[in-house]
């Protein structure tokens, strides 16, 4: 090309030179951050992992030994509450049972039922809680997804 300046003019050669940003720049930073935003994200899912198994385990035992206590509960013979009741009343209307001692047998009658509803109750919350637990819940339920449509 030619610049003329009034009376003087010259020839001009021009050269552009172009370089790009991430010659300059490997972005060594960002990927070290990057990086370490995933060595982070690992070990919290490592973490939650560890306590979801810690849960499914303390649940399943707390379960067991419920189940096992409710079992023995069952089998005892002291616990079938109606047959109680029934020789107690007969005991007392044959007159070998007080009023006072028949109603306070009574009495511990019902509290050993309530004890057992008070078991089984438990029970149930133990199930619930180790089928939670595990994700199971859901299923169980006949829940097909977490909005709680039960339709097929």
């Amino acid at each position: 090309g030619r610049i003329d300046f009034g009376p003087a003019s010259d020839n001009v050669v021009g050269v552009s030179l172009s370089v790009p940003l991430f010659v300059r720049n490997p972005y060594r930073a960002e990927v070290v951050a990057a990086l370490a935003d995933a060595d982070a994200a690992a070990a919290q899912a490592d973490v939650t992992g560890a306590q979801l198994a810690s849960r499914a385990q303390r649940t399943a035992a707390s379960y067991a030994a419920v189940r096992r206590a409710f079992a023995r509960w069952s089998q005892s013979t002291g616990t079938d509450v109606e047959k109680r009741a029934d020789l107690l009343e007969r005991l007392w209307r044959a007159g070998e049972l007080s009023t006072a001692d028949y109603l306070l047998q009574l009495k511990q009658t019902l509290d050993t039922a309530l004890a057992g509803a008070a078991l089984e109750g438990q029970l149930w919350r133990r199930a619930t809680d180790y089928l939670a637990a595990t994700g199971q819940l859901e299923a169980w339920l006949g829940m097909n997804d977490a909005t709680g449509d039960t339709s097929r």
